[in-house]
């Protein structure tokens, strides 16, 4: 004690000023002040918590274009695990904390009711460069084989919902297994939603049944029929696990890509009979690699996104560019791929045969560029374009440049 405090004095306390300063009523009184306006802009975790929970729990009614049994591009779907019935959901405040990682987790929900955070649409891939090899599926309806990607329901970001998953669709993705990507429990490879356009981002529906996988190929795929989603880059499928993931939602199931096979000693047994070792007998997957996809009854159609405006002279010196790389002749190709593709001997194309055609030259346009340079180019409304008059406005935009 000091000599003061012995002979009786009193100790310091909060709006004791010392120095001319009082530091407790200063601290207290900036707390307010913060907290007043936290409150006052919603930033409260609290409140943060309580309008992100709002959002993502928010109703959703699913909705089909066309009640006839079948996905569709266009449709509000959930992703139902089969083994455990659970509902694929997404969190978007569970963020991957690594530096330069824009992305978010998924896990399994319990709840399958349709809500904002497990409710996805399904998009076209359109690669960057046309692959001859991968085949085309002209219309609406999902097919087996047929590479997609799968867009979070706009909503859970407070975004409107249109066919292309609003103004920033977030993808499932997943990326290959390495020291710094993998699943948190397993370590298996990681399933996450991102909103960077990549490879990363395209599966393909594939039949659970290894004896039909490739008899049904290109058949359109049904709702509520167990199918497997394959990702494309690594070729793992998508799987619920059985690790129980906790969140703000409660437990939910940790949601990887990893193939899953069964023991099949019959299957086995009976390759070995025919003169197939063991290990090129092929395997059916487990029942956690299986899902459907689950659409409502209502016929509804959901808003497009608004048009990009699309300049015909930049498509042209797009298509230019590309005709380059091709060489010398790759003007000469363009010509010979409009005679294979014009079925009736017209000298035209229609906007579907000129699509294929682009594809087939490996030309990179998308299919709003492709309509808009047959617009630009059908003076006569006929719905049509023809390869001279193609030629000759590139050979304009060659000479303007």
């Amino acid at each position: 004690y000091t000599k003061q405090q012995l002979q009786g004095a009193g100790k310091y306390n909060g709006p004791c000023r010392v120095g001319n300063w009082s530091e407790d009523v200063e601290a207290s009184e900036s707390q307010l002040k913060d907290y007043l306006y936290k409150k006052q802009t919603g930033d409260l975790k609290l409140d943060r918590l309580r309008f992100r929970t709002e959002r993502a729990l928010s109703e959703v009614t699913l909705t089909t274009i066309a009640d006839d049994g079948f996905v569709h591009f266009g449709d509000m779907i959930q992703v139902i695990s089969t083994k455990s019935g659970f509902a694929l959901s997404m969190d978007s405040e569970d963020a991957d904390p690594r530096p330069g990682e824009n992305a978010c987790a998924v896990t399994a929900s319990v709840n399958t009711s349709p809500v904002a955070r497990n409710t996805f649409l399904l998009v076209k891939y359109i690669p960057a460069r046309p692959d001859v090899y991968t085949p085309e599926y002209e219309g609406e309806t999902l097919h087996y084989g047929q590479k997609v990607m799968l867009v979070v329901n706009p909503q859970v970001n407070s975004h409107p919902v249109d066919v292309r998953g609003g103004p920033e669709p977030w993808y499932l993705r997943s990326v290959h297994t390495s020291t710094t990507h993998h699943s948190k429990f397993t370590h298996q490879q990681e399933v996450s939603v991102c909103p960077k356009y990549s490879y990363d981002n395209v599966w393909v529906v594939v039949h659970p049944e290894l004896s039909k996988e490739k008899q049904i190929e290109g058949a359109a795929v049904p709702t509520n029929e167990p199918v497997i989603l394959e990702h494309c880059g690594t070729k793992q499928h998508l799987q619920c696990g059985d690790n129980s993931y906790w969140n703000d939602f409660g437990e939910e199931k940790e949601v990887t890509a990893f193939s899953a096979v069964r023991n099949h000693k019959q299957q086995a047994l009976e390759g070995c009979s025919n003169g197939v070792p063991p290990k090129l007998v092929e395997k059916n997957k487990e029942e956690s690699n299986y899902w459907i996809f689950r659409s409502g009854s209502i016929v509804r159609r959901l808003p497009h996104a608004e048009p990009q405006k699309f300049d015909p002279k930049a498509i042209l010196k797009k298509l230019l560019y590309q005709l380059g790389k091709l060489g010398a002749n790759g003007f000469a190709s363009m010509k010979k791929c409009f005679a294979e593709f014009d079925a009736d001997g017209s000298g035209n194309l229609d906007i579907v045969e000129f699509k294929k055609c682009l594809r087939f030259c490996l030309i990179n346009v998308s299919d709003e560029e492709a309509e808009v340079l047959l617009a630009y180019f059908d003076e006569d409304a006929s719905g049509s374009i023809n390869v001279d008059e193609l030629i000759k406005g590139l050979n304009d935009v060659d000479n303007s440049a």
